[in-house]
């Protein structure tokens, strides 16, 4: 009898243990999937706490929770799981190829929490997924903006903040000029950057309001009133930062800017966490009496069920490792090229400071100017090494991203396919206007795996887009050495000469290996 109830014991044990491995594991590759983001794009680093509070408060209601009793799932959830599943494997291959895609990282997480909710369903019914969901859902926060809206808020934050403040700054009787993303002064340019512009602190807002409504059980109009509330003060913060930045500059130059730029933005966050606490104080000490418990009963998945499940984990690594190395191309014969600019002296080297260095993450960048009888041109070139984070730091630098944040207006863009050596080279073009001027921008962005096109009418524009990017994934390409060349130009009588001009010393700028 005794080793009846011992070997029930073990046995429980170890389904246990299963479950928890189970969910840990198809949760951890979500994580690890975000964590690059979190780590590298300081925007969203609070994430890990996020994180953190995510995993505290799941513990806190499951020691506070009853006795659930799991339901078994209908032939349309099995179906829908089913489907899920598989879509979660083929997300896998397209996410090797595609590491940066935000799209990718969105779809992981709903698939998560759609297998998460499927199994609080079947371990405890739906009373325990009311309990629970709240707190899974509450992770959406730490999950990155899908670029659109987050560049649109940036955009608008930063416009508003640099004409509020120039507003201020004439009423007490300092000159400013505002030129979209910059703050001009008689003794030198404020940019606005991404921390002055409020979009972190806004993003924090929405995180603090969901994790406070959360840990407090708020109502829904309540945890909108107190996200509507952490907005509002994150822009009215920032604004009082730029212009606190504004003001030193104006009287002690770059020195003293420098000296409180960092120390003025740690101020805004923590004002807008202990308000934001404040407002949620009289909901939290009802809720301090919650957990302490042990964990209740409730209905596991089978042993076998679980060994399933990750199994069907170490199957798809297993296959994506295989899909990329039987169709990744091997051909040594690719065409290659780099920027040939030494001994010309018609251009000058520009020193890059150590912070844009450090920005780039390349292994190689260069800058480079160019007068020519008033017509100004400046030029870029970098290159990242194969490697996993090669695509995404290609992709966190380009016009549309650097030249707003230093007070270009894009006024239109477009695509050309420009002639060189005897073949065409792809770029992306771009009209910006600042100080009055017009700035005709050429970029391109180059994959080692490329071919260079062998007419003008050669569709490649589409390069970047959400079929090119599964097509990438088909092809088995992944981690590949990227590079960029960007040219500005200013002083030309409209886009046509700018590219004709181009088009004529682009021979002479880019040395081609075939």
């Amino acid at each position: 009898m005794d080793n009846r109830v011992e070997d029930s014991t073990v046995t429980d044990q170890a389904v246990l243990r299963a479950n928890v491995a189970m969910v840990l594991i198809y949760w951890g590759i979500l994580v690890r999937a975000l964590s690059v983001e979190w780590i590298h794009n300081s925007q969203y680093s609070y994430g890990w706490a996020i994180l953190g509070s995510v995993v505290w408060m799941a513990v806190k209601r499951l020691r506070a929770a009853k006795v659930w009793n799991g339901t078994t799932l209908k032939p349309a959830s099995k179906l829908i799981l089913g489907i899920t599943l598989v879509i979660w494997v083929l997300l896998q291959v397209v996410k090797e190829a595609n590491p940066e895609w935000r799209f990718t990282l969105w779809l992981e997480t709903g698939i998560v929490l759609t297998l998460t909710y499927f199994y609080f369903i079947k371990t405890g019914g739906s009373a325990l997924w009311t309990e629970m969901g709240p707190v899974c859902l509450l992770f959406l926060t730490a999950v990155p903006w899908p670029t659109p809206i987050e560049n649109l808020v940036v955009t608008n934050f930063t416009e508003w903040i640099t004409a509020g403040v120039c507003e201020v700054l004439h009423i007490i009787g300092i000159s400013a000029v505002s030129q979209g993303n910059v703050i001009k002064l008689l003794n030198g340019y404020v940019g606005v950057e991404e921390a002055c512009s409020g979009i972190r602190s806004f993003q924090l807002a929405v995180a603090l309001s969901a994790l406070f409504a959360t840990l407090n059980r708020m109502s829904v109009k309540k945890g909108l009133i107190l996200a509507g509330m952490g907005a509002a003060l994150a822009f009215m913060l920032n604004f009082g930062r730029t212009l606190a930045l504004t003001l030193i500059y104006s009287k002690g130059g770059e020195t003293g800017y420098k000296h409180w730029h960092d120390f003025l933005g740690f101020v805004v966050q923590v004002l807008l966490l202990g308000a934001m606490w404040y407002y949620a104080r009289p909901a939290t000490r009802e809720i301090e009496k919650e957990g302490g418990g042990r964990f209740p009963s409730f209905q596991l998945l089978p042993l076998r069920t679980c060994i399933l499940f990750v199994a069907l984990i170490i199957g798809t690594i297993c296959f994506k490792e295989v899909w990329y190395r039987v169709r990744r191309n091997e051909d040594t014969k690719l065409p290659k090229w780099d920027l040939r600019w030494a001994g010309d002296k018609r251009f000058q080297e520009v020193p890059m400071t150590a912070e844009t260095i450090a920005s780039l993450k390349s292994s190689a960048s260069i800058e480079l100017n160019f007068n020519d009888e008033g017509k100004e041109w400046t030029l870029f070139f970098m290159r990242w090494k194969p490697g996993k984070d090669s695509l995404r730091a290609s992709r966190a630098h380009n016009p549309t991203i650097c030249l707003p944040a230093s007070g270009f207006k894009l006024r239109s863009k477009g695509f050309k396919l420009l002639p060189c050596n005897e073949v065409f080279m792809p770029f992306e073009t771009f009209t910006f206007e600042a100080n009055q001027k017009l700035y005709y921008v050429f970029y391109c962005l180059w994959e080692d795996s490329w071919t260079f096109p062998r007419v003008a009418n050669e569709n490649i524009a589409q390069r970047g887009d959400r079929w090119w990017r599964l097509q990438v994934a088909w092809e088995g390409k992944r981690n590949l050495g990227q590079q960029a060349f960007e040219v500005a130009m200013t002083g030309y009588r409209d886009f046509d000469e700018a590219a004709d001009a181009l088009r004529q010393q682009l021979p002479s700028l880019i040395n081609i290996s075939k």
